[in-house]
């Protein structure tokens, strides 16, 4: 199985665990029911593992190769298919869920705890398509764009905690108080938040006294020369850039900002599928097979084989070879020519 499989096979089993305690918390059939259905179960399960993996890969894709439903490559399942299965994982939280899980697992390989204890807070001001809605965007006059603004809450490790998406002409101070409270609720264990000097001010006392959290705010050196790399707010800039990378996110081209907070989210589970395979050894293909290793291709009775003539100064029973393209030709039944 190759990484690009074995990520795909990952991304695709916690979606099944996510679904299926869903689906357990919903429905309660009875013991007897359940053995007597299990067969059944079993190879529906077969069969929508493979459906779900090709659905994963397909939606992470959607969001690195950045194209519009429409024009999804041939090779992806139908394309109203993966758009249906986007928005209604989107719409009851399956996302969402497949991304948190994800996110303690990669916590607990790095040796760490699946809940984090301290986070950091930044935004990132994008520039929208022509489609995206009048309301839902607006200008930033600091970095002169004109969009939305992504304000997002990672841990220390770079991995999202929360995300939230408005105007462009939202000032940091009022757009991070969602985020923080988001944060505040989901992870309840992060004690302390990282901030630039954009955040300062107000925020600072209305998360230690509303949300009674500290909101440290890092400054920057009194004399910088050149670039310098500030303390913890790394690894927040290094997660802005590898969501920029996928070609999806370098625009903001989803109608709502629920869903530029979906395609955020499919982005990092790609992100952290990827932490979670790397570093184990992938099987190699075989060694490409060629014509000369197929068996059949050096009999003489076969019909687009004819025997050698003993005048051409070879041997008996030795044949000449074809083309690729004659050989083709007399496997699927066209007249040799």
């Amino acid at each position: 199985m190759t990484g690009f499989s074995r990520s795909s096979a990952v991304m695709a089993r916690t979606l099944m665990q996510v679904r299926s305690a869903v689906a357990q918390a919903r429905t309660r059939p009875s013991k007897r029911r359940a053995q007597a259905a299990q067969p059944v179960h079993e190879g529906l399960r077969r069969r929508r593992a493979r459906h779900l993996m090709d659905l994963c890969r397909r939606s992470a894709q959607g969001a690195r190769i950045g194209c519009a439903w429409h024009q999804l490559p041939k090779d992806f399942p139908p394309w109203p298919t993966v758009h249906w299965y986007f928005t209604w994982w989107h719409d009851d939280g399956t996302v969402e869920q497949v991304h948190d899980t994800l996110r303690g697992r990669v916590r607990e390989t790095d040796g760490r705890n699946a809940e984090p204890t301290a986070g950091l807070i930044d935004s990132q001001s994008v520039r929208t398509a022509d489609t995206v809605p009048v309301g839902t965007r607006g200008f930033d006059a600091g970095k002169k764009v004109k969009g939305r603004k992504r304000f997002i809450v990672t841990d220390t490790l770079g991995l999202l905690l929360a995300v939230h998406v408005v105007a462009a002409n939202i000032q940091d101070r009022d757009g991070a108080k969602r985020s923080l409270l988001w944060t505040r609720l989901d992870h309840p264990g992060a004690q302390k938040i990282w901030a630039d000097q954009g955040f300062g001010g107000r925020l600072v006392e209305w998360s230690r006294t509303i949300l009674g959290r500290e909101l440290e705010i890092v400054r920057k050196a009194p004399d910088p020369r050149g670039f310098q790399v500030q303390p913890k707010r790394w690894a927040i800039e290094r997660t802005f850039s590898c969501l920029t990378a996928h070609r999806r996110l370098a625009r903001d081209y989803e109608t709502g900002p629920a869903r530029s907070e979906t395609m955020i989210r499919w982005a990092m589970i790609g992100i952290m599928v990827r932490r979670l395979t790397r570093g184990r050894p992938a099987t190699r293909p075989g060694r490409r097979l060629l014509l000369r290793d197929v068996p059949w291709i050096r009999r003489p009775s076969l019909p687009w084989e004819r025997p050698a003539s003993v005048a051409g100064g070879r041997k008996e029973g030795v044949t000449d070879r074809l083309s690729y393209d004659q050989i083709s030709n007399a496997v699927s039944g066209s007249p040799r020519p």
